[in-house]
């Protein structure tokens, strides 16, 4: 029988803690992976994954965009707006209530931090690392805490299917192991596309064989 750490949901953005000195610099424009860029914006879909791996669309919609610039401890971050319609009360689990939810982003070295220095995405790395170590009750702890949730890139790029467009994209799994060898039975997939950012992300329960839970799918994206 799971305990009541393999219950809790493996959450979308994928953070971890990460140590970034000043001196790190934003990447060349021309090679902007992740397409930080004020004016960009995004359109996204939620739905439902069952228990079978079949997905349905719900009511949540999301959009996205990049309202401005903020100098943070001597870096510059990306403004991300988050506006989320059709959760009122968070009726949905796991994702963000009805509203405007405020992030902030910046490529470090091509891992996607925000301003708490921790990890959204690494598209520089294809080798698997320790993104989160977890106790017995889901908290985030030390190495020993009995857990660990980790990250591995795709060594080559996937083609993701949208309504009306197919997008080159990086894939990054993650996975939870636990201390006794042991590993939790779905993984989380997050897909980025190189100057498009963001295609599809999930919400997994990580005890559901098949991914249960949500997935965030682009519908529409403005890149100028």
């Amino acid at each position: 029988m799971y305990s009541l750490r393999i219950q809790l949901p493996l959450l979308v953005a994928v953070l971890v803690l990460f140590s970034c000195s000043n001196s790190d610099t934003d990447p060349d424009p021309e090679s902007n992976f992740y397409a930080l860029a004020v004016g960009n914006s995004w359109e996204y879909k939620w739905y439902g994954v069952s228990n079978e791996g079949n997905q349905s669309v719900i009511s949540v919609e999301e959009n996205i965009s990049i309202t401005g610039v903020e100098d943070i401890g001597g870096n510059v971050f990306y403004k991300f707006s988050r506006v989320i319609s059709g959760n009122p009360n968070g009726i949905y689990a796991s994702i963000p209530e009805n509203g405007e939810h405020i992030e902030y982003y910046r490529d470090s070295l091509g891992f996607l931090i925000n301003d708490q220095g921790l990890i959204k995405f690494a598209n520089s790395t294809n080798e698997e690392f320790p993104i989160i170590y977890y106790d017995n009750f889901g908290h985030i702890t030390d190495p020993d805490g009995g857990a660990t949730l980790l990250g591995r890139l795709s060594n080559e790029e996937v083609v993701y299917e949208l309504e009306n467009e197919s997008l080159n994209c990086l894939l990054m799994t993650t996975r939870i192991e636990y201390d006794n060898g042991i590993e939790a039975l779905a993984n989380n997939h997050i897909y980025y596309s190189n100057g498009i950012g963001l295609v599809s992300d999930d919400i997994v329960w990580v005890a559901s064989e098949n991914n249960a839970g949500y997935r965030r799918v682009l519908v529409n994206y403005n890149i100028p």
